[in-house]
């Protein structure tokens, strides 16, 4: 009895193994570079979902503290709306041109600074949902993930 068993078990393992394996003239799935950096089949949602979708990748993103960078162009942006509310480190990018870089809330205005054509500058800000950062020139806007300990 002991030896059926352990047949009928050599037998399972083996139907298992060769239904795992390509079969012939097929790739293994390491070998399609397009199907594996697809996690997600995203073809199936509408506009609207999509973009709903990247607003809650990019505000947890913020949230786990995620050290990500994103090129702003000049413009005005709503916090909550255009960028996740959250801490940032807003730095001119290289070459950029002079100009007045504003951070206001509704009621107070949080950052209030002209910036020269040579000069660098780098701050730390933070957004809560309906501030509005306006900036004359291109910047680089870093998420904060706080003090780093090495």
């Amino acid at each position: 009895m002991k030896k059926f068993c352990m047949i009928i078990l050599t037998v399972c393992l083996l139907l298992t193994a060769l239904a795992a394996s390509p079969a012939r003239g097929e790739t293994p799935a390491e070998a399609e570079p397009a199907a594996a950096a697809q996690i997600i089949d995203l073809s199936g949602y509408g506009d609207e979902e999509l973009t709903a979708l990247l607003k809650q990748v990019q505000t947890e993103i913020v949230a786990r503290g995620i050290e990500r960078t994103a090129a702003l162009h000049v413009g005005t942006y709503v916090f909550g709306k255009d960028i996740p509310a959250g801490e940032y480190i807003l730095k001119k990018s290289d070459g950029a041109s002079s100009g007045l870089v504003k951070l206001f809330a509704e009621n107070e205005l949080k950052l209030y600074e002209f910036i020269g054509e040579e000069e660098s500058f780098e701050t730390f800000i933070t957004g809560e949902d309906g501030d509005t950062l306006s900036i004359p020139f291109p910047c680089e806007l870093t998420i904060s993930a706080g003090v780093m300990f090495q």
